[in-house]
């Protein structure tokens, strides 16, 4: 079952669980560069994430061995603070 208890590990999370909260919202194709915007949710978050077809051919340029370029991920019941600085 899923928690939001602050104090869960990686290894708390039931990984079947979490797969199942992942909703998908939106895919968007880059003109240029190649690669799809991918927003959505999971586990109570939400996320955007620019994934390729292909691993990187420099393994700096991914997230592991993932194929995600970039990853912004924000806990929904957080609202991103809107100050200007």
């Amino acid at each position: 079952m899923m928690t939001n208890d602050p104090r869960m590990t990686d290894n708390d999370i039931d990984a079947v669980d979490l797969l199942d909260t992942l909703r998908i919202t939106k895919t968007e194709r880059r003109r240029i560069g190649g690669g799809t915007w991918v927003s959505g949710t999971i586990g109570g978050h939400r996320f955007d994430a620019l994934v390729f077809p292909e691993h990187a051919k420099c393994p700096d340029y991914e997230l592991g061995d993932s194929r995600i370029s970039k990853l912004s991920l924000q806990q929904i019941d957080n609202p991103p603070d809107r100050r200007q600085l």
